[in-house]
């Protein structure tokens, strides 16, 4: 009896060890700008300059990631700083976007010094951060 459990938790054991584990590939989030006077292009960190306040002022934010697929979902985090500054919009809903390559349009709202609002752009998939500084002082 005892070399028939000992038979099986050896076997136990054994099974338990025979699958490789994969870690999950890391990828930085790299987001490029489109009708910014300052344009960042594949970075991980934007600064909108806005010169304007409204719609015609809106910049986009394009978001990239290496190991995105079509199931990546984009998240922008926009903080209580930013409330009245700024709105953001994504291309599926009001702060998500879906990849591989996702958008976010950014439009000021009100003039506020560069750095009052941060943006926090997550991925579903690991990785790296982005961030987005807005800076509507010149507006």
């Amino acid at each position: 009896m005892k070399r028939v459990l000992f038979a099986i938790a050896v076997s136990a054991a054994l099974s338990g060890c025979t699958g490789a584990q994969t870690t999950p590939v890391q990828t930085p989030i790299l987001l490029n700008t489109s009708g910014s006077t300052l344009l960042n292009t594949g970075t991980g960190a934007v600064t909108l300059t806005y010169t304007a306040l409204g719609a015609g002022a809106a910049q986009t934010v394009t978001v990239n990631q290496s190991s995105a697929n079509a199931n990546t979902v984009y998240t922008a985090t926009v903080p209580a700083a930013c409330t009245g500054v700024v709105v953001v919009a994504g291309s599926t809903t009001a702060t998500t976007s879906a990849g591989p390559t996702g958008s976010f349009t950014v439009t000021p709202a009100a003039i506020a010094p560069a750095g009052t609002c941060v943006i926090t752009i997550t991925s579903s998939v690991p990785g790296t951060s982005g961030t987005i500084t807005v800076d509507t002082s010149g507006a």
